[in-house]
């Protein structure tokens, strides 16, 4: 956020309204990643193995996120299924804030949804 401030800094450019969000999504973000983090931790308690397939669990979950690659690429057929991973939402609304667009309504509230879900457990 550094980096793009100063870029628009230079180039003169207005940060948009939606910038007023970044908190929220960053508490949503916080949320999906400490969900299934005291999941795993507690899983781990009462059974060992959990600790050495944590890593494996946790590249599977960045390739199917999507950081470097739009969700729009997900078939329609799929995007619905695709949003129960919970990083899709604040993956989503922080593309959306920084380069603008459509908002993908339903796909980032079924990946809200269960960020809160994960966070409530």
């Amino acid at each position: 956020m550094v980096l793009l401030a100063a870029v628009m800094a230079i180039q003169g450019g207005q940060p948009p309204p939606q910038v007023a969000l970044v908190p929220l999504v960053l508490v949503l973000m916080m949320v999906a990643g400490v969900g299934p983090g005291l999941l795993l931790a507690t899983a781990n308690v009462r059974y060992r193995d959990v600790g050495a397939v944590q890593g494996a669990l946790v590249q599977l979950w960045l390739i199917a996120s999507p950081v470097g690659y739009p969700a729009s690429l997900i078939d329609s057929d799929w995007q619905n299924v695709y949003a129960l991973n919970p990083m899709v939402a604040p993956i989503e609304l922080f593309r959306w804030i920084v380069l603008g667009g459509d908002l993908p309504g339903t796909m980032v509230a079924i990946s809200m949804a269960l960020c809160c879900v994960l966070g409530a457990a």
